[in-house]
C-alpha cells in the first residue's frame, strides 16, 4: 500500500465465531489490514468469474481439462 492512499473509517458488526476464527490470520493485531486484504480477494475473484464468464460467452465453455491444469499450476 502506498503511502498516498487515502482511508475511509468504518465499522463492522461480525458474529464472534467468524472473528476468533479470523484472528490467527491477523497480522500483529491488524484486523483492518486482514479485512482490507479479505475484500481485495473477494474483489480480484468477482472480476475472474465475470471475465470467465464473459470469455465462455464467447468462445464456449472453458474444457475441465484446461481447468484443472491452470488449478495444478496454480495450486501444485
Amino acid at each position: 500500500m502506498s503511502l498516498d492512499t487515502e482511508f475511509v473509517k468504518k465499522s463492522i458488526t461480525i458474529p464472534v465465531d467468524i472473528y476468533h476464527a479470523a484472528q490467527p490470520f491477523v497480522v500483529d493485531g491488524n484486523f483492518s489490514a486482514f479485512v482490507t486484504q479479505s475484500i481485495r480477494k473477494f474483489l480480484s475473484t468477482e472480476r475472474l468469474t465475470a471475465w470467465i464468464a464473459e470469455y465462455e460467452a464467447e468462445h464456449g465453455v472453458i474444457p475441465q481439462e484446461e481447468v484443472d491444469e491452470c488449478a495444478k499450476r496454480l495450486f501444485g
